[in-house]
């Protein structure tokens, strides 16, 4: 079995609200599933392998993946990530 490795990207991580980013998953060990925080509340916002997300208020935004398999599973946190 493969150890998933979360990891991912952003097509931009500062600019002026409303501001819409797609995210591009990174994670190694082939995941089968993925969770998105991606306003740092700690919801999930987001079970797309790939999502998009619009933020509408100015602040600095943690971003976390949760990706998994059916063994594994790993989070990435990238702390103040967005910049709004």
């Amino acid at each position: 079995q493969l150890v998933v490795t979360a990891d991912f990207g952003a097509s931009q991580t500062a600019g002026t609200a409303p501001l819409t980013v797609n995210f591009t998953d990174a994670s190694s060990g082939s995941p089968t599933t993925w969770a998105w925080d991606l306003d740092g509340d700690n919801i999930v916002d987001s079970n797309a392998q790939n999502p998009s997300f619009t933020y509408t208020a100015a602040g600095f935004y943690s971003v976390t993946l949760t990706a998994g398999n059916a063994c594994f599973s790993d989070s990435e946190t990238k702390v103040s990530y967005i910049q709004i």
